[in-house]
């Protein structure tokens, strides 16, 4: 089964031109420099917020209970700031991850009820 991601951290973003900015932010979150741990980082190019999950709630808190948080770039220092993201912005990420299993579960279910509908392997010699 796999490990679920379940402990959110909302990371508000100096402004940044940054290329490969969410790769940064994945190997400052999951270091010790960070206090944090094993984590996926959700982070669209400009944007001015990054949304972590957490695998275990200890990083979550150690990640949040530390005062200040920045990167070093060629450019300068990127400060952050972290918080618990408000209530609507973690059922904006439940809905999102529903968005894309639900197609798959579906396809599943009609390919059980109806295996004609599975696609027939031929030989093309």
């Amino acid at each position: 089964m796999a490990e679920e991601y379940t402990f959110p951290v909302l990371v508000e973003l100096e402004e940044s031109k940054t290329p490969r900015l969410k790769n940064k932010l994945v190997k400052y979150f999951q270091s010790k420099k960070s206090n944090g741990g094993d984590c996926e980082v959700d982070y669209e190019s400009g944007s001015s917020t990054a949304l972590l999950r957490f695998l275990r709630e200890e990083d979550q808190k150690n990640v949040l209970g530390k005062e200040s948080h920045q990167i070093s770039l060629d450019e300068g220092v990127l400060k952050m700031a972290v918080r618990l993201p408000s209530d609507g912005k973690q059922k904006q990420v439940r809905a999102k991850k529903w968005k894309l299993i639900f197609p798959l579960i579906l396809i599943c279910m009609l390919l059980e009820e109806y295996p004609q509908l599975k696609p027939q392997h031929t030989s093309l010699t």
